[in-house]
């Protein structure tokens, strides 16, 4: 497989950078409607929400009313996770719902997790957090229905 140019490789790095970074800074957005933005760009139904964030109709419901703002960290997190956001949309996501995540447990844990490691569901992400056996944390951070 041929490798790419310096020039081919700049223009399209150039490229993706571009447009994730149109995408974020367009007019301020709420929590709320940031994720429904993300759930249009991939043609997501309250089925698929349901499917791949474990969190219910309801929760569905009021996020596309634009009635959900500030979340709970774990949901924001089960959202992130099942959206499969890259780094920049989660943390911006995150922020919108009212938090940063820290150097401290188990904010610390969460970013290593997500970071690090091929989280494709939430079952995968509760799986590798309980696997670090951090002392005070033996139950899964995220809710899920699995």
């Amino acid at each position: 497989m041929p490798t790419k140019t310096k020039t081919e490789y700049g223009a399209s790095f150039k490229a993706d950078f571009q447009e994730r970074f149109a995408f974020l800074a367009a007019t301020t957005k709420t929590f709320s409607q940031r994720t429904i933005e993300h759930m249009a760009k991939r043609d997501w139904n309250a089925e698929i929400f349901i499917n791949k964030t474990a969190l219910n109709l309801d929760f569905y419901y009021k996020l596309s009313n634009s009635k959900v703002n500030k979340p709970k960290l774990e949901t924001a997190l089960n959202i992130c996770i099942g959206l499969r956001l890259n780094k920049w949309e989660r943390n911006e996501l995150i922020e919108l719902a009212g938090y940063t995540l820290r150097n401290e447990l188990p904010d610390a844990a969460y970013i290593f997790i997500l970071d690090n490691c091929d989280i494709r569901n939430i079952d995968d992400f509760n799986n590798a957090f309980l696997a670090l056996e951090l002392k005070g944390y033996s139950t899964p951070p995220l809710k899920s229905d699995r």
